[in-house]
């Protein structure tokens, strides 16, 4: 992974995985699509929940929070713009997720995937006890 600037992030091809950055927090996992000009276009792949034109977002989330047994399916299909100069601020920062960091990524989601019993095992109980 690196972390750069906007100017730079412009120049980055359709496909490049990133996350907005602030200085220790990276935000949102995100794909570039297109950069037109002072505009670039992107897909959200978490919390992109799909919705019908005229029915609330906040609407859906409400039912989920209220019932467990609610799901809405993500929708993978979305792009959205972000619009310069005054969408976005000159000096911002995005973090870069490189190939092997996609790859890395997607292993571990195909891990996640499983079940329980073959899925990914790290020995969490070892890890505990080292972190406290």
């Amino acid at each position: 992974m690196k972390i750069i600037n906007l100017e730079s992030f412009k120049k980055m091809p359709k496909g490049t995985v990133f996350s907005k950055y602030a200085p220790t927090c990276f935000k949102e996992l995100l794909i570039k699509d297109e950069t037109i000009g002072d505009d670039f276009f992107y897909q959200n792949m978490i919390g992109n929940i799909e919705c019908e034109p005229g029915f609330d977002l906040a609407n859906k989330c409400n039912q989920m929070e209220e019932s467990q047994d609610v799901s809405f399916p993500l929708d993978f299909d979305n792009i959205k713009k972000e619009t310069g100069p005054y969408g976005y601020e000159k000096n911002r920062l995005f973090a870069i997720y490189e190939k092997k960091d996609v790859k890395g990524m997607i292993k571990r989601l195909r891990e996640a995937l499983k079940p329980p019993n073959q899925s990914f095992n790290r020995n969490c109980s070892a890890n505990a006890s080292q972190s406290g």
